[in-house]
């Protein structure tokens, strides 16, 4: 008789399980600014106020309407809507910034570009001789950052 009471409890919980699976996450978002659509879904938009697309549209093409007024704080709810949203992604995923802590990977914060280059680039592998010419791509390269600063 036991057993049988004990089947019930946890068959009772596997179906609300099963229930609260399916209908949390259907009411669930995680920002208010998704636009319905296909691959807009994975933008965060802003409000359709504070688009100067918008505005423009309503000036200047016949049937377009003047966008809403936005109240005065919509850029500030947004943008913290879009910390919330980053928020989240970071928890869903796991996130750790630990690694960029590393001293070997500091650079990285500091340098906004990286030149790369392609293993058969001509400027790096000669193929008249076989060989691989380093010091003449970093020469084109630095004369190329020489060039663009002055």
């Amino acid at each position: 008789m036991k057993l049988c009471y004990a089947g019930r409890i946890s068959l009772a919980a596997v179906l609300l399980a099963a229930v609260a699976a399916t209908a949390l996450p259907a009411c669930a978002q995680d920002t208010r600014f998704v636009p319905p659509g296909t691959w807009e879904e994975g933008m965060i938009n802003p409000p359709p106020c504070l688009l100067l697309q918008s505005a423009w549209a309503a000036m200047y093409l016949s049937g377009s309407t003047v966008p809403e007024e936005c109240p005065a704080n919509m850029h500030e709810l947004w943008l913290k809507d879009i910390g919330h949203w980053r928020d989240e992604r970071r928890i869903r995923i796991g996130y750790d910034g630990a690694r960029y802590a590393l001293p070997a990977l500091e650079w990285t914060q500091s340098s906004f570009i990286q030149p790369q280059t392609m293993i058969h680039d001509r400027y790096l592998y000669d193929p008249a001789s076989g060989a691989y010419t380093v010091d003449r791509y970093a020469m084109v390269g630095f004369r190329c950052v020489k060039d663009a600063r002055n």
